[in-house]
């Protein structure tokens, strides 16, 4: 009996961080590339250091024998990537801005010379998707805080993504006020019925399961950006056939900020 208790409690723990980690990879961006010098070789046992520049977050990877290094589970923002191995000057790229839910590869030319020399390049890196075949687009902080909202409530922004409309406003979609918070809303992809489109909140499932619409969002000063995937999504994300939309809050980070709006209603 014993035994078997124990057997319950780790099968539930391990449920648990598979669950956890599931949805950091569906909020946190990752980072692939290869190491090589400027002939094409690859470069193995390479040090990888990526530092957030805003909250400043390390976190350290090597190369494997074919050059190739991988970081997960990044909060979106912005990233300074810094690479070294003797025999070679360390490469500092800044400029690289990871999105919610992004698989990004940037490819790194180590050359030849001292380590104790760097070569900086500072323009914006250019992060290709070479990894999955998803279509889909981002409304990032900029958008949500300087675009028109209705009520300062970033759902409408939804709709700005490629073939997307709002099912409510179709004959596939319906709402019941009494059974529902009256600014809901639902996306419709490729034509999708209500219930097509799966929304996730930092993670976590954002609908109302008796409608199948999206839950309220946070306001517009609480939401960082939100990833809208139109079609070819992973099947990590299940539930939903035609669209689904990864929301983050925002974060804090090491310098202090804030807000200020006036929301005003007359005639």
């Amino acid at each position: 009996m014993r035994m078997q208790t124990m057997r319950l409690v780790l099968m539930l723990f391990l449920s648990i961080l598979i669950g956890r980690a599931a949805d950091g990879q569906i909020v946190t961006a990752t980072l692939n590339g290869v190491v090589s010098d400027s002939a094409g070789a690859a470069i193995p046992n390479a040090q990888v250091q990526i530092l957030n520049v805003n909250t400043g977050m390390k976190m350290i990877a090597e190369t494997n024998g074919s050059g190739l290094y991988s970081i997960a589970q990044l909060p979106s923002g912005s990233y300074a990537l810094t690479v070294t191995r003797a025999g070679f000057r360390k490469s500092v790229q800044t400029g690289i801005v990871l999105t919610i839910g992004q698989i990004a590869t940037l490819n790194i030319v180590l050359q030849v010379g001292d380590v104790k020399e760097t070569v900086t390049v500072t323009a914006d890196a250019e992060l290709i998707n070479v990894t999955t075949a998803d279509l889909s687009a981002v409304v990032n902080q900029a958008a949500v805080e300087e675009l028109p909202l209705n009520g300062r409530d970033p759902s409408s922004l939804v709709l700005l993504t490629t073939g997307t409309t709002n099912v409510l406003n179709t004959g596939g979609g319906w709402m019941q006020i009494s059974n529902a918070f009256p600014n809901e809303t639902g996306a419709s992809s490729g034509g999708g019925r209500q219930g097509s489109t799966y929304y996730l909140l930092d993670g976590a499932p954002n609908m109302d399961p008796y409608l199948e619409l999206a839950a309220p969002f946070p306001n517009s000063d609480a939401t960082q950006e939100f990833r809208v995937i139109s079609t070819n999504f992973d099947a990590q994300y299940g539930f939903s056939p035609n669209a689904v939309v990864t929301v983050q809050t925002r974060s804090g980070a090491n310098v202090f900020h804030g807000g200020l709006f006036e929301f005003l209603r007359n005639q």
